[in-house]
Order: C-alpha cells, then structure tokens, then sequence
C-alpha cells in the first residue's frame, strides 16, 4: 500500500499561525524526539515505518499499522508525551488484517490459580511451580481479593525474613487487582495497564478467576517474535 504526501496540507498554514506559547513548552523537535522514541518502544508500532511531524506543540501521525489497536495505542503516546497540545492521528489500517475488538480470552493465560487469603504463602510457592506459573489470585468470601506474584513473595516475605508457613497470603497479596470480563475489547485492559502501571490483570467470569491477562501476553500475541515475547514463552529452569 502506497500513500503519496503532498507538499502542502490544509493543515499547515493552520498549524503556522503565530499564537504565543508558554516559555516552558519543549521545542518541537525535543517533542519529535520523544514521541519517536516512544513508538520505537510501542509493541504495537514498533515494527512499522511511520512518520511523525510536529508543527507548533501538534503532533501529525501517518503511515500503515496492522490493528486499529496499534492506532489507538500510537495516539495514546503521543498524548503521553510533554509539550504535546493536540494529536493528529492519520495512521491508517493495513487492509486484510482483523481490526475489530478482539476479547480478552484471546489473549490471557488460562489454568489460573486461585487460593483463598488465609493459605500459607509456602502453599502459594508450591502451587505456582506445580502449575508452572507466576502468580497465584488470591480469593475472599468467594470473591477476588488481589493476586500475588513470585516477586511479591520474594520482596514482601523472604527479603524481610518472614516466615512462609506462618505469613498468610492476605497479609503480602496486591489488593487493588483489577478484574475485567473474558469477552470484554482487549484495549480497554490494556489501557488500564498502561495508567496504573500493573503488569496481570484477573479475568473473572460469573465471579469466578478463569484467566490473568499480562503484558506478556499481548507480546506472545500481537509480537511473537519479540524479545520480550520470546521470554515469555521459554520453558523455566529447573
């Protein structure tokens, strides 16, 4: 797919009209820079050849991306970024890839486990290696309480020398987890990743844990080929 770029846009002599800007807004080439470096890091425009201007604190995005989530996500980061005023978003969707909303189930890991809060942490450690996974959602009243990884046990009982078979799940587990549905669109998690910098979501359905969603998934998925894909997906020591 070919796009040609004329050399003048309408929106050029808009972008050129003086309008004095706050002393503090970066330049728009440290707001180039940024955004730039902020899509070379994206999962989801990482691999694509895009083109970014930025005409008085606005950023115009062009190119091809394979979903309309990459689209989304690109616009998110060049919102993200300082000194930027407004977006304009012009990346189009490679034809003959599926843009529509994809669920959550397509991407989460299934096989979770699920203790309740009052279970030892030593019983969490043997579950997360018997099941051969990192994190172990912790349950309440038959509720979703919060989720604990194997970092957490490592930072929040071992380094502080607390005692595994007497330190209750409860007492160490992340409480503010966020749950969302299995058929819920898959950008809104990811979203939410992103905003509250967490790394698993629980997927519940009919108040039961039947997925995690991490952003190791989404690399499996949309990324197979990726560094950070290719670590997800190799087998554990032993």
């Amino acid at each position: 797919m070919a796009f040609v770029y004329p050399e003048s846009r309408y929106y050029y002599d808009w972008y050129a009209v003086e309008t004095p800007m706050p002393p503090t807004r970066p330049p728009d080439s440290a707001i180039k820079a940024a955004v730039v470096d902020r899509l070379r890091k994206n999962l989801f425009t990482k691999d694509f050849e895009l083109r970014v201007d930025v005409k008085r604190g606005v950023v115009i995005l062009a190119g091809v991306v394979g979903s309309r989530l990459a689209k989304r996500s690109a616009g998110d980061d060049c919102w993200d970024t300082v000194g930027v005023i407004d977006v304009s978003n012009q990346l189009e969707v490679a034809e003959g890839i599926t843009d529509g909303p994809q669920p959550v189930r397509d991407f989460m890991t299934t096989g979770v486990v699920a203790l309740e809060a009052d279970a030892p942490l030593q019983a969490a450690g043997a579950a997360m290696r018997d099941s051969d996974v990192g994190s172990v959602v912790v349950m309440r009243e038959g509720e979703v309480a919060g989720i604990v990884t194997d970092r957490d046990i490592v930072l929040r009982a071992v380094a502080e020398a607390r005692d595994t078979t007497a330190t209750k799940l409860g007492d160490v587990c992340t409480d503010a987890v966020i749950t969302v549905d299995p058929d819920d669109p898959v950008e809104a998690p990811v979203r939410l990743m992103r905003e509250r910098a967490v790394r698993r979501i629980v997927v519940v359905e009919d108040d039961v844990p039947v997925g995690v969603l991490s952003m190791g998934d989404m690399a499996r998925r949309r990324d197979p080929g990726s560094v950070l894909a290719d670590v997800v997906a190799a087998p554990a020591n032993a």
